[in-house]
């Protein structure tokens, strides 16, 4: 099938006092974006138009000086990406949005706000939200958790923490109505919106590499007064681990009895909640006391749950995962996925879209959400809360191309569509080449950047040639990690050095042409 990639030209649509919000429409052979005016079959975009990488080589002021000013810069930036066939800035182009948001004869952009943080840490820049929401996904490493040494821990804002809806509410709301960025965005040309971070995401966002949501839940301790991590120190007023508490509540909901409970787990809960002499008073104020010797649920620490063979690293070395058979009897693992997929992510996706139509009201344009490589399960029960999903179609340790994709497909149905996301590299031929391939990257790491350029395009016929379960196309996007590369991380991400050259094989020598194949296939129109 041949579309023609429409590059938007700003054809102005009035909604009041503001440009009409873009939209994605049903079409009789899957989705179409309209955007200004324009129809467009699907987006093609870099992330971090920006000079965060430059500041990071050490190179910004060299950018600047040969560009004279960031408003010229921006502008520059355009041109190359007309000129590629790319018809937007995606995630993370605070430069170029600064310099041309408002701009609707620019190509237009994806503005990103990483809710979920600043959640958890209770503020959103210099404003106090109402209080930290607590993080699900963290526990203590030291402690008697079960597993706890071996599993990599990482962010996931807690969706049952009573101050969790109030504080989304007000992060959206600030996101949208611009006062702690820049202009409103009912002002400027956004094509779509991220309103969370994957990284913030980790217990729902990869199914490959990191440890299972359902049983840290289960393991951690329910009182968790003070956590500390590389974000600093926070403190609750309420210690309650509400997330082990939601999932207590659907156990009870679903067994009725502890009894019942105990004849599907193999175990010997004498409730629900805690046997601790101070009860629930005990976990709310921080003095609970029975965390892995009380025999109530909320006092289980992952012993009675995980199987006595199983090795706490798991497959891929980060702890008990979606695909490792962890549990000491199965019912366990099928009842804390359940939970994590019917009651958690639906609760988090449900609040977001909440608050994120709240802010924007009849305005909104199309809400992404990040799930890279999540289980099936979150896909289908999240399905209903946003507009599209995003996610990672070269995930690390996920099987080969395009396997995932096509489960993720399935997963998501047939009513959202899904923009897919790549790292690809080629470390080899460009100045990190004495750097071996970026860990985990795996199939999306080339030797050579023209290799690296054939293969994405590759990929890219592969991805919008496939069909969901009603024979339409459910890809409407394409985003490459970024226009610039990763000195930090010494990762060959970007289309162009850190000087800002790019790799066509004339800017960037002596290091070959990655931009050709890619400009050749999306000035085609193919999909």
């Amino acid at each position: 099938m041949k579309y023609l990639l429409t590059l938007l030209v700003g054809v102005f649509v009035l909604a009041g006092n503001a440009m009409a919000a873009a939209v994605l429409e049903r079409t009789t052979t899957g989705w179409d974006w309209i955007i200004n005016g324009q129809h467009i079959p699907f987006m093609a975009a870099l992330t971090k138009v920006d000079d965060a990488d430059l500041a990071a080589a050490g190179t910004k002021s060299q950018v600047l000086a040969k560009y004279g000013t960031w408003l010229n810069w921006a502008n520059a930036q355009q041109t190359r990406f007309k000129s590629i066939g790319l018809n937007a800035a995606g995630m993370y182009s605070y430069r170029y949005s600064q310099q041309l948001g408002t701009d609707f004869t620019a190509l237009p952009f994806a503005p990103t706000v990483g809710t979920s943080l600043y959640a958890m840490l209770g503020k959103q820049g210099t404003t106090t939200l109402k209080a930290p929401v607590h993080d699900a996904f963290w526990f203590d490493t030291n402690g008697s958790m079960k597993c706890a040494r071996q599993t990599y821990r990482g962010k996931e804002a807690d969706a049952f923490d009573p101050n969790w809806s109030a504080d989304v509410n007000a992060i959206l709301g600030t996101f949208w109505n611009g006062t702690a960025n820049g202009p409103a965005l009912s002002t400027q040309n956004v094509a779509w919106v991220v309103p969370e971070e994957a990284d913030w995401l980790f217990g729902v966002n990869q199914m490959y590499t990191h440890a299972e949501l359902g049983y840290v839940v289960a393991a951690n301790n329910p009182s968790i007064k003070t956590i500390t991590d590389s974000y600093g120190t926070v403190t609750y007023a309420d210690a309650t681990n509400t997330a082990k508490v939601g999932l207590s509540n659907y156990l009870a909901q679903k067994y009725v009895t502890v009894a019942a409970l105990n004849a599907a787990w193999g175990t010997n809960y004498t409730t629900f909640q805690t046997s601790d002499p101070l009860g629930m008073t005990g976990i709310r104020q921080g003095t609970y006391a029975s965390y892995g010797t009380g025999t109530g649920f909320l006092d289980e620490n992952g012993v009675n749950l995980v199987a006595a063979t199983f090795n706490c690293a798991g497959a891929y070395g980060t702890g008990p995962g979606v695909n490792d058979a962890w549990a000491k009897v199965p019912q366990i693992k099928t009842d804390v996925e359940t939970w994590t997929y019917t009651r958690f992510a639906v609760t988090y996706a449900g609040s977001m879209r909440t608050a994120w139509k709240a802010a924007c009201g009849s305005n909104c344009p199309p809400e992404v959400m990040p799930i890279y490589d999540g289980p099936s399960g979150v896909y289908q029960n999240m399905a209903g809360y946003v507009d599209a999903f995003e996610f990672n179609f070269v995930a690390s340790n996920s099987p080969a191309f395009p396997a995932d994709a096509e489960r993720i497909i399935a997963a998501v149905g047939v009513t959202v569509p899904l923009l897919a996301l790549d790292y690809s590299t080629a470390n080899p031929d460009s100045p990190f080449a004495a750097y071996p391939c970026p860990y985990g990257d795996g199939q999306a790491c080339y030797l050579s950047q023209p290799g690296r350029g054939n293969g994405l395009v590759s990929k890219w016929q592969t991805l919008l040639g496939l069909k969901n379960s009603s024979g339409k196309y459910p890809i409407v996007g394409l985003e490459h990690w970024s226009l610039y590369d990763d000195p930090h991380a010494k990762e060959n991400y970007g289309f162009a050095t850190d000087t800002d050259n790019l790799y066509n094989g004339v800017e960037a020598t002596p290091y070959g042409d990655l931009i050709t194949p890619i400009q050749t296939f999306l000035k085609s129109g193919s999909r």
